[in-house]
C-alpha cells in the first residue's frame, strides 16, 4: 500500500477504498480498514449504509456521539478519557478515541495554538507530560502553526517514548526546513532515534544535507542505521555515497533489512551497482527466513534466538575485552552492554 501520512482522505476516495477492499486477495484486509478509519467523521457518518458492517456497533455509537457533541460536551468526553487513561494502564482504544475527539475539536475551530503551546511550556522539565499535554502535541500537529515548532522541538529532550512518537509525527507533518534546523541538535543527543526519523520524513534538500552531515559526524551504528534508512526513503541522488559506504561496512546485524533497503533505493534510482543482485538475493532469503520463523513454534524460535545470541556474544568476546568499548557503538563498556 502507498504510505498515507499527511494525505487528506475524503468522499472522493471512499469508492476506491471500498472497491479495493472487496476485490483484494490480500490476507490482511485490516490494512484497508485502517485507511477507512482515517476518513473524516462526516464522511463516515454520511456513508454508514455502505461501511456500517466494517466497524462494530460500539464504534458507531461513539462516532455518532462525537458528531452530535458541542464544545462543552467534547471537553467533557475528553477529560473523562484522560481520567481513565491516567487511572489505568495504557488502553489503545481509549487513546484512539481521545485523538478522534481532539481532531473534532480542532476541525470545529475550538482550539488555539497559542493556548496549546502555553499548556506545554508550563510543564517543568523534570515532570513527565500527562495525556492532556500529549494530546495537545497532537492538536498542534493538526493546526500546523509554525510558531509551535520552537515549543515542540525541545520536547525531544524528554525521555518518554510515547511522547516522542507523537512528537515526531507532529513535527514531520510540517514538512518544514524550520523543523530540520530545530531538531538537528536533538539528533546528536544520546537518544537520537525520533529526531533522526523526523528529519528523515521531512522531504527537502536541507533534510538530505543534514542526514549526510549526521552520518559523517555520528559513529553510533544504530544512529547510522536510521540515518541511512532515512536517506534511502528520501530517494535523493545525494544520498548515494553514504548508502554505498554504509553497505560496504562489516557490522553487527541492523534493525533494518539493509539489503532490501539498498536494493530498493538503487533499483528505483536506476543506479548501477555491482552488489545489486546479491542484495536482492539476500533480501529474498531474509524474507523467507522470517516467514519460517513466523510459522514455527515459539519454543523453537526462542531456543534458536538464544543459541544465536550466545554464538555472537562468544565471537565478539574473543576479540573484545570486557572493559573495552562495546563494538555496537553505544559508548558503554562491553561488559555493560552486549557483554551482559
Amino acid at each position: 500500500m502507498v504510505p498515507l501520512e499527511n494525505r487528506a482522505l475524503g468522499e472522493d476516495e471512499l469508492p476506491i477504498l471500498l472497491e479495493a477492499l472487496h476485490r483484494t486477495t490480500l490476507k490482511y484486509p485490516h490494512l484497508f480498514l485502517t485507511v477507512l478509519k482515517e476518513l473524516p467523521l462526516e464522511v463516515k457518518i454520511a456513508n454508514r449504509e455502505q461501511i456500517g458492517s466494517l466497524f462494530p456497533q460500539e464504534e458507531w455509537t461513539f462516532l455518532q456521539k462525537l458528531a452530535d457533541a458541542d464544545k462543552g460536551e467534547l471537553d467533557t468526553m475528553l477529560q473523562h478519557i484522560f481520567t481513565e487513561l491516567e487511572a489505568n494502564q495504557y488502553d489503545h482504544l481509549l487513546y484512539s478515541q481521545a485523538k478522534q475527539i481532539a481532531h473534532r475539536q480542532v476541525s470545529q475551530g475550538f482550539e488555539d495554538s497559542t493556548e496549546l503551546c502555553r499548556l506545554i511550556e508550563v510543564v517543568p522539565e523534570n515532570q513527565w507530560l500527562d495525556y492532556n499535554e500529549i494530546i495537545a502535541v497532537y492538536k498542534l500537529d493538526l493546526l500546523k502553526d509554525a510558531d509551535a515548532i520552537p515549543v515542540l522541538a525541545p520536547l525531544f529532550s524528554r525521555p518518554e517514548n510515547f511522547l516522542q512518537e507523537e512528537l515526531a509525527d507532529a513535527l514531520a507533518a510540517f514538512q518544514s526546513d524550520g523543523v530540520v534546523r530545530a531538531v538537528e541538535i536533538y539528533a546528536r543527543s544520546e537518544d537520537p532515534v525520533f529526531p533522526i526519523n523526523t528529519i528523515a520524513k521531512t522531504h527537502s534538500k536541507l533534510a538530505v544535507a543534514t542526514l549526510k552531515q549526521l552520518y559523517a559526524d555520528l559513529d553510533n551504528m544504530d544512529s547510522q542505521a536510521f540515518i541511512i534508512e532515512g536517506l534511502a526513503e528520501q530517494l535523493a541522488p545525494e544520498g548515494r555515497p553514504e548508502i554505498e559506504h554504509y553497505m560496504s561496512q562489516k557490522r553487527l546485524p541492523s534493525i533494518f533489512n539493509n539489503e532490501e533497503m539498498a536494493y530498493g533505493y538503487f533499483k528505483i534510482m536506476e543506479f548501477d551497482q555491482p552488489e545489486l543482485e546479491n542484495w536482492d538475493q539476500n533480501a529474498r532469503a531474509e524474507h523467507e527466513r522470517m516467514l519460517k520463523v513466523r510459522d514455527e513454534p515459539f519454543d523453537v524460535t526462542l531456543q534458536r534466538y538464544l543459541k544465536s545470541k550466545k554464538e555472537k556474544t562468544q565471537a565478539v568476546s574473543d576479540k573484545v575485552g570486557r572493559n573495552d568499548p562495546c563494538p555496537c557503538g553505544s559508548g558503554k563498556k562491553y561488559k555493560k552492554c552486549h557483554g551482559k
